[in-house]
């Protein structure tokens, strides 16, 4: 059996309360967008006023052996908690947004602000999904983001993707995107893993109780770069375009 796949689903199968009720993100409490300086002498200078450093990872992203930040950071507002906060987790949850920054270090030891994206890390709408942000961590000076989806009602679907991120020149671009999808109900899975340099997508499909994978390969259609401050929620980006799912 795929352990990945059991593990997540024994962790993630919570029952639901009773008095469990979904929320219309179309009506959330309307939530501010951060204005974030271009410039600051510190990690906490890209936190204004009402938002928090959420997590921070630090790496040389345009290998100028200074060392640069990819930041999270989420308002802290008590009005964007959506029900009541003195119930059960199932009866409240918390609508806060996130912004995702990247900030390179200068000769001149403060840090220029060089990437931001409000949208990448969705909101939470109901308190029957899941925190969307994962984790945010660097390998050898890429920025990658995961976001997950779980909710218990709704969808047999539950997923995570990975978005890659590179310097290049003046921004980040999104070199790389990994997808691992489950069907909760029939336990099949299909995993992508897109390389934007090659242009070539990798699709993985299989059961989480078998390790009997079929694998194929797709060549992706040209696009231009795709800068991490033009991606928008993260949950409706398509991986084949580079935008957003059309509304169907």
């Amino acid at each position: 059996m795929k352990l990945r796949y059991f593990i997540a689903l024994a962790i993630l199968w919570i029952p639901l309360s009773q008095n469990a009720w979904a929320y219309d993100r179309d009506h959330l409490p309307k939530a501010e967008i951060p204005d974030i300086p271009d410039r600051a002498p510190s990690l906490a200078g890209f936190a204004p006023h009402g938002w928090v450093v959420e997590k921070h990872v630090e790496a040389d992203f345009n290998n100028d052996g200074l060392t640069d930040l990819g930041i999270v950071i989420r308002q802290n507002s008590a009005e964007l908690i959506v029900g009541d906060q003195d119930a059960t987790e199932y009866e409240h949850f918390n609508s806060n947004p996130r912004t995702l920054i990247v900030a390179i270090k200068t000769k001149g030891g403060y840090f220029r602000r060089v990437s931001l994206n409000n949208e990448i890390i969705p909101r939470i709408y109901s308190q029957n999904i899941d925190d969307p942000f994962d984790m945010l961590w660097n390998v050898k000076d890429t920025l990658r983001l995961r976001i997950i989806f779980w909710t218990g009602m709704g969808t047999w679907s539950m997923f995570n993707r990975t978005f890659i991120f590179r310097w290049d020149d003046e921004a980040m671009r999104l070199i790389g995107y990994d997808e691992a999808h489950v069907h909760r109900g029939t336990g099949d899975t299909e995993d992508i893993s897109v390389n934007y340099l090659t242009g070539r997508e990798k699709i993985t499909n299989g059961h989480i109780s078998n390790d009997n994978d079929k694998v194929r390969w797709k060549r992706l259609p040209k696009m231009g770069p795709i800068l991490m401050k033009n991606i928008g929620n993260g949950y409706e980006f398509d991986p084949h375009t580079g935008t957003q799912y059309s509304p169907k």
